[in-house]
């Protein structure tokens, strides 16, 4: 079936990786800065630097780790419509050779160029 769109089902399907590898570095740099902070425990002790290490940091840092698992997510989404989209184009392909005979190659309309538009008396 001829393929209007000249889409390739196939290397759109294997596109979805680079997405999937997306959201594995999001996860995992997320799971690490997480763990480092945790890790660190609460090495700012007490007093006026404890204070603002815990009232700017630790926001900015839980703000980080959940924009890193949005984009994540995300990520991961767009990888499975474009797996989704690449499985319809295929699909679809299969429902339209079903249904449309193919000609031969050595059939007269097969090699017959398209007719040529004419023109009208405006151009």
């Amino acid at each position: 079936m001829a393929n209007p769109l000249e889409v390739d089902p196939e290397k759109l399907a294997k596109s979805s990786s680079a997405f999937d590898a997306i959201a594995g570095v999001a996860d995992r740099i997320a799971a690490a800065l997480r763990g480092g902070v945790d890790a660190a425990g609460d090495y700012a002790g007490t007093g006026s630097f404890a204070d603002a290490y815990n009232r700017l940091v630790g926001p900015g840092i839980t703000g980080l780790v959940d924009s890193l698992r949005g984009l994540s997510n995300g990520m991961a989404a767009t990888a499975g419509k474009i797996k989704d989209s690449a499985d319809l184009y295929n699909k679809s392909d299969q429902v339209n050779g079903e249904s449309v005979p193919r000609l031969p190659a050595d059939h007269p309309v097969s090699s017959t160029p398209a007719p040529k538009q004419v023109k009208g008396p405006r151009g």
